[in-house]
């Protein structure tokens, strides 16, 4: 299973209100779940560069 499926396992049901989000370092929820989506995608970006590196090497 790509590792990237997993991603939006805790973003989207955090977002709905399924679970509770811990601020941490952040403001607020919101800028919490703001960083996980920007670390999604650009985790999201890797699968592929990683595709296009191994078919073209």
């Amino acid at each position: 299973m790509p590792y990237g499926l997993l991603g939006p396992a805790y973003p989207v049901p955090a977002r709905l209100g399924a679970l509770p989000v811990r601020q941490g370092d952040f403001h607020s929820a919101g800028d919490v779940l703001w960083a996980a989506w920007i670390g999604y995608a650009a985790f999201a970006g890797c699968g592929p560069a990683l595709l296009a590196a191994a078919r073209w090497y």
